[in-house]
């Protein structure tokens, strides 16, 4: 006897006013959209439904209808954006006809992420990605007479713990795939779109009901374009006629007509229970008529009302009995469906062997005996997903749902552990750590596939590690998120969220009071998962979105399970650490967005504060600690406080260290501090200590392969060169940035180096001419770094890195201006005018596209200064006394040295303001030289000497002022030096700096023998 299968279509019963619904837009004139979700419990014939719409689209209504194929949610291969994008686009397009720009830039993201380039840039391309897919199928709709997307098991769609969901809002995050839909499908033109689905019963601690909020959205999204249709059961004609068509397969009468009323009215008219019946009739069950008399004693409920609590009773004894009789373990596949009901990822000879011990041919022999019952299904990886396995055998979802109910087998679960462990430790352990291995020999290119496989394995093994202990396997549910988090691999991150939501939700039977038992309460869940969403936001390059949750948190941190507020005196161990981590991603959030800010440095240190002291940390703790002391050093950095940066930046060195062996766990982070401290300690002129520092970062990136990293420290490499004087490296270190940049195609990475080949070439000339040689050459090295700027600034060109522009308009600008200084040395000062000319424009832009000057007050100081310097070579005095004034009134009287008036700076000041203010007294100097005022000119010198004494007692610029000096005195007169110099003596001794400027005048005096 044959019985035909769901996938060789029996012919479809029923349904005709939900065909005539979509045939009504199927074929609508003109160029119309829709969106229609069809509904019911399980095993009423949604699939089928989507699978006649497919015979339609695909057998009768002609050319120019594409169908994307079925998109079942229910698959592991379905549960990302990135993933739904790939499938819908392969099944609509399949000839590759269009997409070309989608499928081009979804080849350069893939291998840009796992290259490791800039979160921030991955994010702009992500979102890129989903106007692409947009404009793919809006392109191909226009030539289309109609584009048809299906998606079934839409319910899956609303997994995610309710207090996070409801509580952050995150149903609007796109990187969740129920969004991604409502977002994209919204956009599309001339499509029919169909949702079918079952209503899911809420999360045990969820407010609201996830089957209306999930028909809420949808009419939200797709507004007038929307119709919901509740499947109905068959009628009792309809249950006939089903059973008609297996009738006329067998050649002879399966159910006789006696019964055809109570057997309507126990399996409810739900198709699943009447092709069980069939399968039980005609191949599970020895004889038929034994069967058949498990109805007698229910004969008198044919006419039973609905609500009657017998015939519910009955139906349930009747559901339970055909389960128990098909899993009968002497029935030829009746045992082993006992065990395949436990393992709901699918199974194949190869899984049934290792799980169960099924030697392979018998293995094979099953497979095929499985396969013509109705409640199997057959499953490959779709159209634009890389195949794990070949093809799978699930049973039909309602099915899962009845077998493992306590009310109708409740000792199937038995093994339910053994066989988890069996999967784990025999199929997926091997498999995955074949792959791990295999990736670390392979390029970038080739880990693609492989990373891809990688990662769904490690999801379908998450749900057996779960089942098998649900504390070893949440660990590993956290470490692969946390993992997914770091390296912005967005698609696998979301499908770790789901399947661990979708096992820690069920109900029947309760997963929840598995991890209870083993300690692991609802409230830590809670709490993991609220900071597990700050995590993704942090490293994924989303710092408005880290902004919002991290407030949300803070306004209402109980809402969270988490009880470390202000006016919590005590906290756990776990809250205390969990908010630390928080606080320092919210405070590098806020210095990505508007940079310095004392109001959040004030708020991270109270929460540093609130954490034990290092020595007695736990873990978390320290963590904490070495994340937020990063942030508070990130954030004095950008305010340019070089002490208190370099201050918690020790701290978090220390804290790092202090994570022993798991450091390398974090090892990413903690290469970008040490990047972070060389640069502050190279500000200050610690260059002893900037040097194995920024070695120590660079070994430590390259040792794990983050080219992005790599780049971003070679290019703090090359700016500490610059300090040091060694240009030469420099440039070095800033073309070897350059390279790796290319390769990741990194806008920002780009210009950065740029701006540092650029800086070395600059300062390379500019030695050239302090030198007093080779002009034509330094000449030359200016216009080859006027020319890297302007890449730079082509670059960022129309983009959104907007914070770079000021800094390259102001190493444009110092360009321009010693191109006009050795322009007027070797050729007049006629000539020169336009350069300054293109200087003092320059200098202006980034005055101007500073977005929070009120952040960059040094830096603007500086630029101002380098503005007076260029408008004093035009001899522009008054402008240049206008432009010193300017500096003075953005920074407070407080750090000023006045001699004539013994005010000296007060102690503790933050060092920020003193070297623009050194600068500044250096070019009044300047101007006195200009007058022929020596003694002014040298007292400047000495003052601007107090100040970088005051910004860091190893101040670079200290070291090149004793020359100035001498250069420029040299040729005056002994007896005027002489005099200079006594003057000089007298007026230092009767005046305050608040530090020693003996020695200076000491070594101007023995360089000129006076």
């Amino acid at each position: 006897m044959t019985i035909p299968q769901l996938g060789e279509r029996i012919p479809l019963v029923g349904r005709k006013e939900e065909i005539e619904l979509l045939k009504k837009y199927l074929y609508a004139p003109g160029s119309v959209r829709h969106y229609l979700y069809f509904w019911a419990r399980g095993g009423l014939g949604k699939t089928r439904l989507l699978e006649e719409l497919e015979r339609i689209v695909r057998e009768e209504a002609g050319p120019r209808f594409y169908f994307s194929g079925i998109i079942d949610l229910y698959h592991t291969d379905m549960h990302s954006t990135s993933d739904l994008e790939k499938v819908i686009i392969e099944g609509l397009d399949p000839q590759h006809k269009y997409f070309a720009e989608y499928r081009q830039e979804r080849g350069k993201y893939e291998l840009l992420r796992e290259r490791g380039t800039d979160p921030g840039i991955l994010e702009e391309r992500r979102q890129e990605l989903g106007k692409l897919f947009v404009k793919g199928c809006n392109d191909m709709a226009f030539n289309a007479a109609r584009l048809v997307i299906c998606f079934d098991t839409i319910e899956l769609l609303q997994y995610e713990s309710s207090v996070v969901e409801e509580k952050a809002g995150l149903d609007i995050a796109d990187t969740r795939v129920k969004p991604w839909l409502l977002d994209k499908l919204a956009q599309l033109h001339n499509v029919v779109v169909v949702f079918a689905g079952r209503p899911k019963l809420p999360a045990p601690d969820e407010v609201t009901d996830p089957q209306a909020r999930l028909v809420a959205d949808m009419k939200k999204a797709f507004d007038a374009d929307f119709t919901e249709v509740e499947l109905q059961p068959f009628t009792f004609e309809e249950t006939c006629a089903f059973l008609q068509h297996f009738e006329e397969q067998a050649g002879q009468k399966l159910v006789p007509d006696a019964y055809l009323d109570v057997v309507h009215r126990l399996t409810g008219g739900r198709p699943i229970l009447l092709h069980l019946i069939v399968d039980w009739l005609t191949v599970l069950a020895p004889e038929s008529q034994t069967i058949l008399q498990l109805f007698d004693q229910y004969m008198d409920l044919s006419d039973a009302a609905e609500d009657d609590p017998r015939l519910e009773a009955a139906r349930q004894d009747i559901e339970r009995r055909i389960l128990s009789t098909i899993l009968n373990n002497s029935g030829e596949i009746g045992g082993y469906l006992a065990n395949i009901a436990l393992m709901p990822k699918g199974i194949d000879a190869e899984i049934l062997n290792v799980a169960l011990g099924v030697p392979l041919e018998e293995a094979n022999c099953l497979l095929e005996n499985l396969k013509p019952l109705s409640f199997i299904k057959q499953y490959k990886s779709p159209p634009g997903v890389a195949p794990l396995r070949g093809e799978l055998l699930f049973l039909h979802d309602e099915l899962y749902r009845l077998l493992t109910s306590q009310n109708v087998i409740p000792y199937l679960r038995m093994n339910e552990r053994r066989i988890a462990n069996a999967l784990v430790r025999d199929y997926y352990d091997p498999r995955i750590t074949k792959l791990e291995e295999q990736l670390k020999e392979s390029t970038p290119e080739q880990r693609l596939p492989l990373r891809e496989q990688l990662q769904k394995l490690q999801v379908e093994r998450l749900y057996y590690m779960l089942v098998a202990d649900p504390c070893k396997g949440y660990a590993e549910y956290k470490r692969l998120t946390e993992e997914a988090n770091r390296r912005r691999w967005v698609g696998f991150a979301m499908r770790l969220l789901d399947e661990f939501l979708r096992f820690y939700n069920t109900r029947e039977p309760d997963r929840r009071a598995l991890f209870e038992e083993v300690g692991i309460a609802n409230a830590q869940v809670v709490k993991e998962s609220a900071w597990m969403w700050v995590e993704r936001f942090e490293w994924w390059g989303q710092p408005e979105r880290v902004v919002k949750l991290a407030d949300q948190i803070f306004t209402e941190p109980e809402a969270f399970s988490i009880f470390c507020s202000d006016e919590t005196p005590i906290c756990s161990d776990q809250d205390l650490a969990l908010m630390g981590n928080i606080y320092a991603f919210w405070t590098s959030a806020h210095a990505k967005i508007s940079g310095y800010n004392p109001q959040i440095v004030e708020c991270a240190l109270a929460m540093l504060q609130r954490l034990p002291n290092l020595v007695d940390c736990t873990f978390e703790q320290a963590l904490a600690r070495a994340r937020l002391s990063t942030r508070i050093g990130y954030q004095y950095r950008l305010g340019g406080m070089l002490d208190q940066a370099a201050r918690y930046y020790i701290e978090a060195k220390a804290a790092f260290r202090h994570l022993g062996e798991r450091l390398n766990d974090y090892e990413d982070e903690y290469a970008q501090l040490l990047n972070n401290l060389a640069f502050v300690h190279a500000k200050q002129g610690r260059m002893a200590l900037a040097r194995p520092l920024i070695h120590e970062a660079l070994r430590r990136n390259e040792r794990r392969g983050s080219i992005y990293h790599t780049g971003l420290t070679l290019s703090t490499a090359s700016r500490i060169a610059c300090m040091r004087g060694n240009h030469s490296q420099a440039l070095e270190y800033g073309e070897e940035a350059l390279k790796h940049f290319r390769e990741l195609e990194d806008v920002r990475g780009l210009a950065l180096a740029y701006q540092d080949i650029a800086q070395a070439k600059r300062l390379m000339a500019k030695h050239e001419l302090e030198k007093g040689r080779n002009q034509e050459k330094a000449h030359k090295m200016l216009e080859e770094a006027r020319d890297t700027l302007e890449k730079a600034l082509l670059a960022v060109q129309n983009t959104s890195i907007v914070s770079i522009i000021p800094e390259l308009y102001a190493e444009l600008g110092r360009i321009y201006r010693d191109l006009g200084h050795i322009t007027r040395q070797i050729q007049s000062f006629e000539e020169a005018i336009a350069y300054y000319r293109q200087a003092e424009d320059q200098f202006n832009l980034a005055l101007q596209t500073w977005q929070h000057p009120e952040a960059v007050t040094a830096e603007r100081a500086d630029t101002l200064q380098d503005l007076a310097e260029v408008l004093l070579a035009l001899g522009d005095r008054r402008r240049v006394e206008e432009t010193l004034k300017q500096i003075g009134k953005s920074i407070s009287e407080d750090y000023l040295i006045i001699p004539d008036q013994q005010k000296v700076p007060a102690e503790g000041l933050p060092t920020q303001y003193f070297s623009p203010l050194g600068k500044v007294e250096m070019l009044r100097g300047q101007l006195a030289l200009a007058d022929g005022k020596l003694e002014e000119y040298v007292q400047h010198f000495i003052i601007a000497y107090a100040y970088f004494m005051h910004f860091s007692v190893e101040a670079i610029e200290k070291a090149t002022m004793v020359e100035y000096l001498y250069n420029h005195l040299l040729d005056e007169p002994l007896p005027r030096q002489q005099f200079l110099m006594e003057t000089i003596r007298a007026w230092v001794a009767a005046h305050k700096f608040g530090v020693d400027v003996a020695p200076f005048v000491q070594a101007l005096g023995d360089l000129l023998g006076v």
